[in-house]
């Protein structure tokens, strides 16, 4: 991926006509000359922050200009507001959550940076939880609709319908999916699909009764931290990895050799609300309930393949208690939950308590979920050479950089493939791809993740930012 990335500016400007047949924003010359000289390595790998932008590309400047004025006249709490004139940036001091209109001016502040940034307003919303699904209906719309746009409250509801209202009616978002006894992650754009998967309505907390979800079916122009697939919130870095940048004290962790082979997971029961009727379909309690020995045991399909060019295909069952020794999984604290629902899980996962951030740079494998929205200890536990499993279903800014089987592993929503994933890790094949993944996650923390790669991220997304109310460009 990095050897085939722009070597120039002109390059660059060549590339961006390619991929998105459109010119680059104004000030993109300026960026690509900033990015290079940064040794910014994936220049050019910007498609999923890129094409977020193609929905409100079809709207009227004027009526995204009248959108802004209604949303900030609104005034909401989980909305953080910036402004930048003449090249100078302020945010809503008062918010608690300011935190991430701070980040965003710490990331902009460089003179070289300030130089290019147009005259514009932008939202935050410091929430997990996204909160754009355009409805097609006002995928252009008027001046009028502009001026009366609303947020409705779906919090501890089922708005899966609403969610995935622009899904085609003959997607199997429209039939009843069938599970798989074990199938491994080939393809995980098809596995973040929402419109292909009408399983996911009870598969994931955030689908089936998030505890907080604010929605809006105009083209709000807003920017979330992460978002699934029938989302049109625009991406951009949170401000949360960055807060804690520095987490991971390498002098706690350990090398591989030195790990045990075994996957680490412990977690509160975020990830939606919890009644007594629905907790055992959430995310992170269905996970975490069919790895731990109390809860089996049952029998689970292993597979083999016959040379290193065949397929993998079923060849034994055996019961879990063999393969138990291999995880570590366990609720911290339950939460987001009705009295009754509550005491049903403190029985059925009794909570332990959180642990330091270290506990899990003991182990190999580390298990990292979503919550109520994307996983904060992502970047840590790529940073800690351990393997780290991922099992999410919102994108990131960061998608683009990170490829699958390589920086991580990633895990089906399902989740039914983790004991024959840990059972051919636990081998000597197995142990070296691992080793090789949990290597290559680190050192992309150490080549792509620095400061100085967020700020020219940002600056890039700014640019594409202004472009919308500057269609001259």
């Amino acid at each position: 991926m990095v050897s085939r990335q722009s070597k120039t500016v002109e390059e660059a400007i060549t590339e961006y006509h390619r991929r998105y047949f459109r010119a680059p924003p104004t000030g993109f010359d300026s960026w690509a000359r900033l990015a290079l000289d940064n040794d910014m390595l994936l220049i050019d790998e910007f498609d999923g922050m890129t094409k977020a932008f193609e929905p409100y590309q079809q709207v009227d400047p004027t009526v995204l200009a009248k959108i802004l004025e209604r949303v900030l006249d609104m005034d909401l709490d989980d909305l953080v507001i910036v402004k930048i004139e003449n090249s100078k940036i302020t945010s809503s001091s008062d918010k608690f959550w300011n935190y991430h209109g701070e980040y965003l001016h710490d990331w902009l502040a460089k003179p070289l940076y300030k130089e290019l940034l147009p005259n514009l307003t932008i939202i935050l919303n410091t929430f997990d939880e996204p909160k754009v699904v355009i409805d097609s209906k006002y995928a252009q719309p008027t001046l009028d609709q502009a001026s009366n746009i609303q947020f409705t409250n779906f919090g501890k509801t089922h708005p899966w319908s609403r969610m995935t209202l622009n899904c085609p009616g003959a997607s199997p978002v429209s039939e009843v999916a069938e599970h798989i006894a074990v199938e491994f992650v080939a393809d995980l754009t098809q596995t973040q699909d929402v419109c292909q998967h009408r399983e996911y309505e009870k598969l994931h907390g955030f689908f089936h009764t998030p505890g907080n979800l604010n929605l809006v079916d105009l083209p709000v122009p807003l920017f979330s931290q992460a978002r699934p697939s029938t989302f049109h919130d625009l991406m951009y870095p949170s401000p949360y990895y960055e807060a804690h940048r520095d987490d991971y004290n390498a002098e706690k962790g350990f090398p591989w050799d030195q790990k045990r082979t075994s996957l680490y997971w412990r977690g509160s029961t975020t990830g939606g609300y919890n009644t007594i009727e629905n907790w055992q379909e959430m995310h992170r309690q269905r996970l975490v309930l069919s790895t731990i020995p109390q809860n089996g045991p049952y029998n689970i399909t292993l597979l083999e393949q016959k040379t290193s060019r065949s397929s993998w295909n079923p060849y034994r069952r055996i019961s879990t208690p063999k393969l138990q020794g291999l995880f570590e999984t366990s609720i911290s604290e339950v939460v987001q939950c009705d009295e009754e629902a509550c005491d049903e899980l403190k029985a059925a996962l009794p909570p332990e308590g959180s642990q330091p951030d270290s506990a899990s740079y003991h182990h190999k494998y580390v298990l990292d979920m979503d919550g109520n929205g994307f996983s904060g200890r992502y970047y840590r536990i790529l940073r800690s050479r351990s393997a780290v499993i991922k099992q999410t279903l919102l994108k990131e800014w960061h998608d683009d950089w990170l490829v699958p089987w390589y920086h991580f592993i990633p895990l089906s929503m399902q989740g039914s493939e983790v004991w024959e994933m840990m059972r051919f890790f636990s081998t000597d094949e197995g142990d070296e791809i691992g080793a090789a993944i949990a290597e290559s996650s680190s050192r992309w923390t150490e080549t792509n993740l620095r400061k100085v790669d967020i700020e020219l991220v940002t600056l890039r997304l700014i640019l594409e930012y202004g472009a919308l109310f500057d269609r001259k460009q």
